[in-house]
């Protein structure tokens, strides 16, 4: 599991203003996917299948993996805005502790556009 702070910066190209956009995608993403987990809910322990981004629109969302990094896996609460990116194979799950919207985003490649932590 990789934490990503996911970055914005202000749009003002085409007359825009009052904008601020987060640049989360890169080349290889083969879907996107909205989750709603109610409080207490939770995706069950499994392997990704690809590249996941998980990033939470609202609530707060603990999730639990593991990375390179640490013996054993690892859990961690994500705020509205907080990413995290999983490995094809890494075991993860999640469980919502206030109702919560997630976008999950599936790729066949690491999706470099995040930044990590």
């Amino acid at each position: 599991m990789i934490e990503h702070r996911i970055t914005s910066r202000s749009v003002g190209a085409l007359g825009s203003s009052g904008v601020d956009m987060s640049f989360l995608l890169g080349p290889a993403v083969s879907s996107i996917n909205t989750v709603r987990i109610l409080a207490g809910g939770g995706l069950g322990e499994h392997p990704a299948e690809t590249w996941q981004v998980f990033y939470v629109l609202s609530g707060l969302v603990e999730v639990t993996g593991s990375d390179d990094t640490h013996d054993a896996p690892r859990t961690i609460v994500l705020e509205p805005e907080q990413a995290v990116q999983w490995a094809p194979g890494e075991q993860r799950s999640s469980r919502a502790l206030v109702d919560s919207l997630v976008v999950l985003i599936e790729a066949t490649e690491q999706i470099p556009s995040a930044r990590p932590l």
